[in-house]
């Protein structure tokens, strides 16, 4: 019984310290909602986002506005664009008007959320990479404020009413931080075949946005992707993508094998795209690194540590794009029949003959497994592991990611909590992570005119089950009865990151 008390005193201590942390002294304007991979222009669920951001612009949590922050790929660059050539400024300028033309209604609701006094936070993301430039920036906020400007029916609006409005739409190009209480990354940079060479300046040496090894790949088979369950393909083996490419009618199947055999040629593209000397994005980096410095309080040593957890592209080697395209195993495959076919005509006995095959099968399927074990394209443990890396270095209780399209908690540390808010691509998800005065949950809009609380993050528990109560007008502002006090320390406006 004793041994009971004592964990219950430890559990609650522990929670009390994760509140002081979390909440500090000073009051923050601003409740947190965290939404990553909306995918706009690539298939996200607009719609359901419209009514999403008009329920919780009408329920404001304690009387505080929101802060949502999107956690990168928000907007869908990669996908509006496939069948061009990657984005230089201006191409991305007229891909984001075509995307916001195309998807105007929930623009809108962006707009009108952040008219009714909420901030907007675009934290960078591999899909919208093109955010980091000024010019894209700039174009965003200007449609967002003619939207707003629009929707005041008539009435006039002042030149401080446009600059406070476009003052409440930020951009983050690597990471949102909430000193002491919430730190928000896309994700990718710990992926190595979705990671940028330098993430403050993803620009190849063309002036075009850097290509990760899997959107170069993804833009070769583009002509193919809307045959392929994509969510479900990167746990595709070679066996997997064989059976798919005979399934094909016979033209896609001959440009897929087209594309297939000739891809050692673009891949080695790829690798000499990626060298640029560093000499030529030094002072812009150093810049963007200063305006994180004086946004979010941090030291140069901070960023450093935290730059240093990031995966190298794979897009450097190009052997790493071959062992992905399963090059590899097709070697090990030809060079396996190759002496099987040796074996059957060399002047040995039968029993001889017999033994070499048998141990050249057995040698190819251990060699086989090690190579599909060491392709690796599978990015939720990545991610785990960035969170833990990160949960090191910044001094926060929720680490918070994306990317994986996976709604996930877990541990990072002992006083951290790892969370991927999920994606709005696919009608089981449509995650997104709030954190209020009273409690943090990782919450799924249901399509039921109201949220409901997927996973409270404050369960010791990593499991994704979690409660499905509904969250009435009410009860929103602590997302359930309990517990944490206080309110969030609220940085000061800095440069755009």
């Amino acid at each position: 019984m004793l041994h009971v008390r004592r964990h219950q005193v430890a559990i609650a201590s522990r929670e009390r310290h994760r509140a002081r942390r979390c909440w500090g002294v000073c009051a923050s304007p601003f409740n947190h909602i965290v939404v990553s991979d909306l995918h706009l222009g690539g298939g996200g669920h607009a719609t359901e986002l419209t009514q999403f951001l008009a329920w919780y612009a009408a329920h404001p949590a304690d009387e505080r506005p929101w802060r949502l922050v999107v956690a990168g790929d928000g907007i869908d660059f990669l996908h509006a664009g496939l069948a061009d050539e990657e984005h230089t400024e201006e191409r991305a300028i007229a891909t984001l008007e075509a995307i916001v033309q195309d998807n105007r209604t929930t623009f809108a609701a962006l707009a009108a959320f952040v008219a009714d006094g909420n901030e907007l936070v675009f934290v960078g993301g591999n899909h919208d990479a093109e955010l980091h430039w000024d010019g894209v920036q700039a174009r965003l906020r200007g449609l967002l404020s003619a939207l707003f400007v629009e929707r005041l029916s008539g009435r006039t609006a002042d030149l401080a009413m446009v600059r406070g409005f476009e003052a409440r739409v930020r951009f983050c190009r690597w990471f949102f931080l909430e000193p002491g209480a919430l730190y928000v990354e896309h994700g990718h940079q710990y992926d190595e075949l979705c990671s940028f060479e330098n993430i403050l300046y993803p620009v190849g040496p063309d002036e075009r946005i850097e290509t990760p090894l899997s959107h170069v790949t993804l833009r070769k088979f583009n002509e193919l992707v809307h045959r392929m369950d994509l969510a479900k393909a990167e746990y595709w083996g070679l066996g997997d993508y064989v059976r798919w490419a005979v399934s094909l009618p016979r033209r896609p199947l001959m440009r897929c094998l087209f594309t297939y055999v000739t891809s050692p040629r673009w891949l080695f593209g790829l690798e000499q795209r990626m060298v640029r000397p560093k000499g030529e994005i030094g002072r812009i980096v150093r810049d963007r690194v200063r305006a994180i410095e004086a946004t979010f309080g941090l030291e140069e040593a901070t960023l450093a540590r935290l730059d240093a957890n990031r995966k190298a592209p794979a897009g450097r080697r190009w052997t790493s794009g071959l062992a992905m395209l399963f090059y590899d195993q097709l070697l090990l495959f030809g060079l396996c029949l190759t002496l099987l076919t040796g074996c059957l005509v060399t002047p040995l006995s039968s029993l001889w003959r017999g033994a070499l095959g048998v141990g050249l099968l057995v040698a190819t399927f251990f060699l086989s497994r090690y190579f599909a074990k060491k392709r690796d394209v599978e990015a939720n443990d990545k991610l785990i592991a960035g969170a833990e890396a990160v949960a090191k270095v910044v001094d926060v209780p929720y680490v918070v990611f994306g990317h994986t399209h996976i709604p996930l908690v877990r541990d990072a540390s002992k006083s951290t909590k790892y969370v991927n808010t999920g994606s709005w691509t696919y009608e089981e998800g449509r995650t997104h992570f709030v954190v209020t005065a009273e409690q943090a949950a990782l919450v799924r809009w249901a399509g039921t005119g109201r949220p409901v609380v997927f996973q409270s993050v404050d369960q010791s528990s990593p499991s994704l089950a979690g409660s499905t109560s509904s969250i009435n007008a009410s009860a929103c502002a602590g997302l359930s009865p309990s517990a944490m006090t206080s309110s969030l320390p609220d940085p000061s406006s800095g440069p755009t990151l």
